[in-house]
């Protein structure tokens, strides 16, 4: 508890800690509003929502065009990583999801 109370805690340092993906379905995520939202418990350090793929206006090449695009969200233990941390993983999940043949 002292380690989490002067916030020294590095992932490193936790048991069995993973990231969890979490994708209710796309029944269950229309419902919930296209973005799913998720809530870690110990020992997880953080936890990525996947949203339904819905087809939505995106700019390519100057034109407005209909593509199927889906949100990401993650919640992270912020005693083990920061907000800047996890904006790095999206932005990478984000690239990698555009060009899969990278993956």
């Amino acid at each position: 508890m002292v380690v989490c109370e002067n916030a020294t805690l590095y992932p490193m340092q936790g048991e069995d800690t993973d990231d969890t993906p979490m994708r209710l379905g796309v029944a269950a995520v229309r419902r919930a509003g296209k973005t799913v939202y998720g809530v870690i418990y110990p020992p997880q350090l953080g936890l990525v929502g996947f949203g339904a793929v819905v087809e939505r206006p995106w700019v390519v090449d100057g034109q407005v065009l209909a593509r199927p695009l889906i949100n990401a969200t993650l919640s992270a233990d912020h005693r083990a990583t920061d907000g800047h941390r996890g904006a790095i993983f999206l932005d990478t999940l984000a690239r990698l999801l555009q060009e899969p043949e990278k993956l």
